[in-house]
């Protein structure tokens, strides 16, 4: 009995209303047994091959010599079959062989037509991302797949037969993570980890809480979305809205009724308040939106599938906003830039790969040249790696030198060029007189507030006097006289410290102020003074007295020793086993070389 009551909260508090939603967004209800029909009742295929045939038939076309012509039914047969057939090379592989094919930006596929007695091969493709409203959106409930062992997703929503999205609901009760735990399950080798390489989107739900990820997503990674550029009040009318428009009651029965009995003769309640369930599945299951993040906004770094954040997604979204110009008028010089004030853990490195990613596909944008600057080492090779873990169309370059960069400014290379801001200095040194005015130029600026000023910015500045520069930075410089966003431009999108708690993608800065007792030498300490102020007018050593006296007492090897000790002594007793890191900031180089002698 306890089974039969969860099940019902369950339908009634989650998956109903979610249906509900989707319905009346404009995906189609199919039931059960129709799409049991639709697999030809084998439920270890998931594509539904009828819809998906004559969705692809309807959207897709090809030129050959001025007139426009239709694939052969035999032809998308085929491909519809070949997308079905994939064999299994592991989950994360096989979903990208997949997103692959369906994706036009990532290759997508071609059949060989045949015309004036050759093969010809011709585009085609699965999903019409340019006008959304051409495909085909399908939802249905309780959907059967077999893999090793049956499982049965709560929702799964079609896009040309294909299943795009798939969704777990739990009642208002019960943790969301239970929903997640369930994805995490059916994807492993021992369930069916073949269907979850074509969905795109996971959508975990109690009503309450909303959290989404991709394929092979880690429960920790699941997120929240929440919308930036939608009035709060306009989205409430908006939802409002879908939710008071009545289904056919034929359809909400059947839709009722597929739902295991668990809600047969359940009436449509039509003036019911808004959830966060409702807002998101409107904010995410829109055509237009879904298929932007799945075209867009997906990513493959190093074996991992990727779904941007809120963040991420509008930043993007304004950045590109941002550089638009009107290409045909001459007086334009340059392109708009900005500041991206993303705090530390944001994921500001994904963002600007997605953004380049955005720009190499951009359709007004000709042979956009885009150069990554850091200031470090360590950065560096990291936001190269980065790049190319991604598997971006462009090649990834990474300037050995000053001369190396200039070369390949000159050269106008294509590729993706990494380089240390210093470099730029360096090739000033050499005093190479050379200027590109190109403004399809992209400077994209890593820890920005550590590299907008000196002689490497300055000439960075005067080598590509018309690029657009983005500055990218989780601590913006906000002292009056050099405040980043001035020096960019102003800001181009915002999440501080405050947004990332409230998202929970990072722990609060918890301080606690700690007492080492230090007994100093004062005559010592005079003496040492003098000995380095020898020679000085009494003006200077008063200046310099104040400053000299903290250094030393600061780099004194005795003081950091004994707060070694003290922190040594803290960190076993509080966090040993624990698995937690910890990192010391000193107040020199020098401090802490010996910091690292002590330890």
């Amino acid at each position: 009995m306890s089974e039969i009551t969860a099940n019902f909260d369950e339908a009634r508090q989650s998956q109903l209303p979610f249906v509900e939603m989707l319905v009346n967004l404009g995906y189609t209800y199919l039931s059960c047994e129709e799409v049991l029909r639709l697999r030809e009742g084998d439920t270890s295929k998931f594509l539904l091959k009828d819809i998906a045939l004559a969705s692809l038939m309807s959207i897709n076309s090809y030129e050959h010599k001025g007139q426009e012509h239709k694939f052969s039914e035999k032809d998308v047969a085929d491909a519809v079959d070949e997308l079905e057939n994939l064999p299994f090379e592991g989950l994360i592989d096989t979903s990208r062989q997949v997103y692959n094919m369906i994706m036009p930006t990532t290759g997508g596929k071609t059949i060989k037509v045949f015309h004036d007695g050759k093969n010809v091969s011709k585009s085609f493709r699965y999903i019409d991302f340019v006008d959304p409203r051409r495909n085909k959106y399908h939802v249905t409930v309780e959907y059967p797949a077999l893999g090793k062992a049956p499982i049965r997703p709560d929702i799964v929503c079609f896009v040309n037969g294909i299943p795009f999205a798939v969704i777990e609901n739990k009642k208002s009760g019960v943790d969301v993570q239970e929903a997640i735990r369930q994805f995490e399950r059916n994807q492993q080798s021992d369930y069916c980890p073949k269907f979850f390489a074509y969905p795109q989107l996971l959508i975990a739900s109690n009503n309450k809480n909303v959290l989404y990820g991709t394929t092979g997503t880690q429960g920790k990674f699941f997120a929240a979305w929440k919308e930036k550029e939608v009035a709060k009040c306009d989205l409430e009318k908006s939802v409002q809205g879908i939710i008071n428009t009545q289904i056919d009651p034929k359809i909400y029965n059947q839709i009722c009724h597929d739902l295991n009995g668990a809600t047969l003769g359940h009436k449509q309640i039509t003036n019911r308040l808004t959830t966060k369930q409702d807002k998101d599945t409107v904010s995410l299951f829109d055509p237009f939106r879904l298929l932007d993040l799945a075209k867009n906004f997906i990513i493959y770094d190093a074996g991992i599938k990727k779904i941007m954040r809120y963040q991420q997604y509008f930043a993007i979204k304004k950045m590109l906003d941002r550089i638009v110009i009107d290409e045909d008028d001459p007086s334009v010089k340059s392109r708009d830039g900005g500041l991206l004030w993303h705090t530390q853990g944001s994921g500001k490195s994904l963002t600007m790969v997605m953004f380049v990613k955005a720009l190499i596909e951009h359709p007004h944008i000709q042979n956009p040249r885009i150069i990554i600057v850091t200031d470090r080492k360590d950065l560096n090779k990291q936001i190269s790696s980065t790049f190319t873990n991604c598997g971006l169309k462009k090649e990834v370059v990474v300037a050995t030198s000053g001369i190396h960069l200039l070369d390949l400014i000159k050269e106008k290379d294509l590729s993706v060029i990494t380089t240390l801001v210093h470099k730029f200095e360096s090739a000033a040194q050499k005093k190479a007189n050379f200027c590109d005015e190109d403004k399809n130029i992209f400077v994209l600026i890593d820890e920005a507030h550590r590299t907008q000023g000196g002689i490497a910015n300055l000439e960075m500045n005067r080598i590509m006097p018309n690029a657009c520069y983005i500055g990218f930075t989780g601590t913006p410089l906000l002292v009056k006289e050099r405040e980043s966003w001035k020096k960019f431009g102003g800001y181009i999108d915002k999440y501080t410290i405050d947004d990332a708690l409230n998202d929970k993608i990072i722990l609060p800065l918890i301080y606690e102020g700690r007492y080492v007792d230090l007994i100093q030498n004062k005559e010592q300490i005079d003496r040492r003074v003098e000995l380095l102020m020898e020679g000085l007018d009494e003006k200077t050593k008063k200046e310099l007295q104040k400053i000299v006296n903290t250094k030393i007492i600061q780099d004194n090897p005795q003081r950091i020793a004994d707060i070694a000790v003290d922190i040594e002594q803290h960190y076993i007793k509080q966090f040993q086993g624990t698995g937690l890191k910890a990192q010391i900031v000193a107040p020199s180089k020098f401090s802490a070389v010996l910091f690292q002698k002590c330890f």
